[in-house]
């Protein structure tokens, strides 16, 4: 695997629990507000698919421990995946995005609390950032399946 130039980091030192987030990018200088879905456009349909996953799972953590400082952010991140500037599609379909993705998260938030993955939030952060790489887990796992398929059909 290339090594990773600018790995996506928490910002642990961020006041605002929506900037500590991975896909968080803070406005620069004479920028009106920063990105909510920061992350390279690499590492394949494969690896954008667990990277995609693993951020997705971070963000539902985040949503279990700092719903009360979220502010709707799921629309945001859905705008700026789709759009490069929000400016090119109409206000009403701006406004039907932010509505239904406002909606959405008002869900995940009361259910978020049973979101119980079974790694930490760094070791999501860790294999998101492989995925940047094409690294997939479902890709992995089907290999050692039929590589052990090739074995079992072997020794019979």
């Amino acid at each position: 695997m290339p090594k990773i130039k600018s790995p996506l980091t928490f910002n642990r030192k961020a006041t605002s629990p929506n900037q500590r987030l991975p896909f968080f990018k803070k406005a620069k200088r004479g920028e009106l507000r920063g990105g909510f879905w920061a992350v390279p456009e690499m590492g394949g349909y494969g690896g954008g698919c667990e990277t995609g996953k693993d951020l997705a799972l971070i963000y539902l953590l985040h949503l279990k421990n700092h719903a009360q400082f979220s502010g709707g952010i799921l629309q945001r991140i859905a705008l700026d995946m789709l759009l490069d500037d929000e400016s090119s599609i109409s206000d009403s379909l701006q406004g039907q995005i932010v509505g239904f993705f406002c909606q959405i998260e008002e869900i995940l938030i009361s259910t978020s609390k049973h979101i119980n993955p079974k790694q930490t939030e760094d070791e999501l952060l860790n294999l998101a950032n492989k995925g940047l790489y094409g690294y997939n887990q479902a890709t992995e796992k089907y290999a050692k399946e039929i590589e052990n398929e090739k074995e079992t059909n072997h020794v019979s």
